[in-house]
């Protein structure tokens, strides 16, 4: 029995504490051909957990990946004490590759929204609120949008609206967004996104050999699109696992995620 127990223990710190990095070859034919090999790091839910001494490890496994961009997908803080740990994080970050970050519902309710905004974009993160930008690359370019949380202000743009808005001017859909939440799937692939970059599900926190993730927000069980490629028509969407976890959780089988995204357009 006392075996037992340790085992148990040394399989739940293990399964929160060492990070995984996967790597996805994501065939996007949508996108512009000078994009083909473009290395994307996805760090989603880190929850304002640190890795190692001043975050160390973290950023080890993430410069390992050699990204030539890093996406933030949400739920970067959930509570004020996280403040000096994520100041800390954040310009190490940029100095690895460009840093795009689009909200998570618990960044709308960790008491400091308004301050981590604005720190992300003085240490030179691109914040997209409902908003988009253009990535050069080998003489190509393409669309970068950010859907803001539903945990946002009450009178901003929907999903729709943005797509639509980004439609109106540059004659297409964006081809690259950043949405937090894991559900918009179908609507994504009705207004025509090639890529979604997603997280918020936790890889279903517990996952079960042959299963996969045993819990959905909100309690349900075994959720559709918690973790890894997603497909819709021609709509691909990546649901990051996420790397840390809601404050009184704990993962099962369920490691602490990287995700390294590896773009093929031809």
């Amino acid at each position: 029995m006392l075996a037992a127990a340790l085992l148990l223990s040394l399989l739940i710190f293990d399964g929160n504490t060492r990070i995984v990095t996967d790597t996805y070859t994501v065939s996007a034919p949508a996108l512009p051909d000078g994009f083909d090999g473009m290395r994307i790091l996805q760090l989603s839910d880190l929850h304002g957990a640190v890795f190692g001494r001043e975050n160390e490890y973290l950023l080890h496994e993430i410069r390992a990946a050699e990204p030539e961009v890093i996406f933030l997908t949400g739920d970067l803080a959930d509570s004020p004490g996280q403040k000096e740990d994520i100041r800390s994080l954040i310009p190490r970050l940029c100095a690895i590759a460009p840093v795009y970050f689009v909200t998570g519902n618990h960044d709308w309710t960790c008491g400091w929204t308004d301050e981590l905004l604005a720190m992300l974009e003085g240490f030179g993160v691109t914040v997209l609120q409902n908003e988009w930008v253009t990535l050069y690359r080998k003489g190509d370019s393409l669309v970068l949008a950010g859907a803001e949380d539903p945990n946002g202000p009450a009178d901003m743009m929907t999903p729709e609206e943005l797509v639509n808005a980004i439609v109106r001017e540059t004659g297409s859909p964006p081809a690259i967004l950043l949405n937090h939440r894991n559900d918009r799937l179908e609507l994504y692939a009705s207004l025509g996104v090639p890529l979604v970059l997603s997280g918020h599900a936790h890889g279903g926190v517990i996952r079960l050999p042959g299963i996969g993730g045993l819990f959905g927000h909100g309690g349900t069980l075994l959720p559709e699109n918690e973790a890894g490629l997603c497909l819709r028509g021609n709509t691909v969407m990546t649901v990051s696992r996420g790397i840390g976890n809601i404050r009184g959780t704990f993962r099962i089988f369920n490691n602490p995620q990287l995700l390294c995204l590896v773009l093929e357009t031809k």
